[in-house]
């Protein structure tokens, strides 16, 4: 367990240097596929909580490479399984999970371009309900310093959505996205198909 939880650890610290990105990409598969393998699935908390704040290290969307949307995948996965524990004494470590995985969906989206609206709409419809109801739940939790993450996805999902040319179906994502990261309960409830 602690090996694991170091690693992730290592991992993230790793990922924070900027010149890892510049050339070779090579290293992401094993990467990103372990790191969202443990967010899903791992039965540690501790671990999938290192393993979700390590997945919101890169910086740019262009540091997640085609990793981008099977990383908004495991992490909405992830959301799903919290409630699966096979040690209760996981429980005590729920909340810190769902919020890091909940800031960490706010830095992805903080980061969405145009060409990844499509493809995330597909994802987000599929987890819609689940998504929504943690984001709001760790809006009403979140302590001011970490409410600037929701924020800042938020105002960036509003600015895709006011891209010139989108087309119909981008436009239907950057507002669905744009729902979701609002802290509107009525925007909630509101019907987005």
């Amino acid at each position: 367990m602690k090996v694991r939880w170091n690693a992730c650890y290592a991992i993230g610290n790793i990922m924070r240097n900027s010149a890892l990105y510049s050339d070779n990409f090579s290293w992401q598969n094993a990467v990103f596929t372990t790191l969202s393998k443990l967010v899903q699935d791992f039965r540690n908390f501790k671990v999938r909580i290192n393993a979700a704040l390590a997945l919101c290290v890169p910086s740019c969307r262009e540091y997640y490479g085609t990793y981008y949307i099977s990383v908004w995948s495991a992490l909405l996965n992830a959301l799903d399984n919290s409630q699966n524990m096979e040690d209760f004494s996981e429980y005590k470590h729920r909340d810190n999970l769902l919020d890091q995985i909940c800031l960490t969906l706010s830095h992805l989206a903080s980061v969405a371009t145009r060409d990844d609206l499509v493809l995330l709409h597909d994802v987000l419809t599929f987890h819609l309900d689940t998504l929504q109801n943690h984001l709001l739940k760790f809006h009403e939790r979140v302590v001011p310093e970490k409410a600037n993450a929701l924020s800042s996805a938020a105002s960036h999902a509003a600015s895709l959505l006011q891209l010139p040319g989108l087309t119909s179906n981008q436009h239907s994502a950057a507002a669905l996205l744009t729902s979701i990261f609002l802290h509107d309960k009525e925007l909630h409830t509101y019907n987005m198909f």
